[in-house]
C-alpha cells in the first residue's frame, strides 16, 4: 500500500473516530460523508487521482476508492451499534421515571446496588 494513501486514511479514520468518542457520533457520521466530498467538490482533479491510485493487483485491482468504501462501511457499523447502544442505555424505565417524592430521589450506592439486584432476580425469575 502507498505510504501516503495509508497516512491519509489512518489520520482521517482517527479523526472520525476521535469525534466519535470525544463530541457526537452523529456529527462524526455527517463529518465521514462531507470530508471525503468536499475534497471531490473543491479539488476534484487532486482527488480523483488519489482515489485512481492502484493498492493492490490480484483477480481484479483494488483501488484507493475501494479502501475508502471500505472505511465507511466500518465506521457506520461502529457509529451505527454506538447509537443503539447509548440509546439502550439512556433510555428510562418506568421506575425511575416515577421517583419523584424527595425521600426516594438520591438513592445511596447501597440503594442502587440492591434495586439492580432486586431487577435482576425479577428478570430470572420471569416477573415484571
Amino acid at each position: 500500500m502507498d505510504t501516503i494513501s495509508l497516512l491519509v486514511f489512518a489520520i482521517y479514520t482517527l479523526l472520525i473516530l476521535l469525534i466519535m468518542v470525544y463530541v457526537s457520533a452523529l456529527l462524526s457520521a455527517v463529518l465521514m460523508l462531507l470530508i471525503p466530498v468536499s475534497f471531490v467538490y473543491f479539488m476534484p482533479g487532486i482527488m480523483v487521482e488519489f482515489l485512481a491510485i492502484e493498492q493492490f493487483s490480484t483477480i481484479s485491482p483494488i483501488y484507493n476508492f475501494h479502501v475508502l468504501l471500505m472505511i465507511w462501511s466500518a465506521l457506520i457499523g461502529v457509529i451505527a451499534y454506538s447509537e443503539i447502544l447509548s440509546w439502550y442505555l439512556l433510555k428510562g424505565s418506568p421506575d425511575k421515571m416515577q421517583r419523584t417524592s424527595p425521600e426516594l430521589a438520591p438513592l445511596s450506592l447501597k440503594g442502587k446496588m440492591r434495586e439492580f439486584y432486586e431487577r435482576i432476580k425479577n428478570n430470572i425469575s420471569g416477573e415484571k
